[in-house]
């Protein structure tokens, strides 16, 4: 990879060509499949724009609360995150990216218009307009439109625990969290500290998937959605 260009390999095979001058990206593969192509190939591509135009990439969603204002839901892969935000938009909210969330400015951009499920998890959430993609190991529901960019109003971890419940993090906390899901590509990734400031927590819930609710009606009080 360099200023300018990058070829990168991808699961199953295939590579992604990048071109930055001509804002091109190409995908080289024998086994083409629509629903790969919004995830995980944009995905990947949008890593690498976000660094060249210096902007940030993280593991993560968002979604709008009150004002209009984005909150960024970040977890560790497995850990519930893109069930969370289809439960959240299975109930009126708008759900602003899912698995790669990008920040400019202190504006979140918007993301593909899909969240990509488990099988499970779109079964226990009862979803209308779910579609089977990526070789049957997912299930995609299609998003609503949401704004191009939104302010950034905070920041929320979720993890495992016995019960619902949420806790305020410190400045500290939230680097240590926001850094390890940073998708970084080299070592000149910009720093992130400026975006420090906001609201963190942290949001415990229990493993079975019917403690969405629960997680929903939490996640909309904290934000005001």
């Amino acid at each position: 990879m360099s200023s300018d260009s990058a070829l990168l390999p991808l699961v199953g095979g295939s590579w992604a060509s990048l071109d930055r001058q001509g804002s091109r990206a190409t995908l080289l593969t024998d086994r083409p499949e629509d629903g790969a192509l919004l995830h995980p190939f944009l995905a990947t591509a949008a890593v690498i724009f976000s660094w060249w135009h210096g902007r940030h990439a993280f593991h993560g969603g968002a979604f709008l609360g009150s004002a209009g204002h984005a909150w960024a839901l970040a977890a560790e892969r497995g850990a519930g995150k893109s069930s969370t935000l289809a439960a959240l938009a299975r109930n009126g909210t708008t759900v602003v990216a899912d698995d790669l969330l990008v920040v400019d400015q202190g504006l979140v951009f918007a993301g593909p218009r899909t969240i990509d499920l488990r099988p499970d998890a779109a079964l226990e959430l009862a979803l209308d307009g779910v579609h089977t993609v990526r070789e049957g190991a997912r299930r995609r529901l299609v998003l609503g439109p949401a704004p191009a960019q939104s302010p950034l109003a905070g920041w929320i971890f979720l993890s495992w625990g016995p019960a619902v419940s949420v806790r305020r993090l410190s400045p500290m906390e939230w680097l240590e969290r926001a850094t390890s899901h940073m998708n970084t590509v080299t070592s000149g990734s910009p720093s992130i500290l400026h975006l420090a400031g906001g609201e963190a927590w942290e949001l415990t819930r229990p493993r079975a998937l019917d403690s969405l609710e629960a997680t929903v009606e939490e996640l909309r009080a904290l934000t005001g959605g």
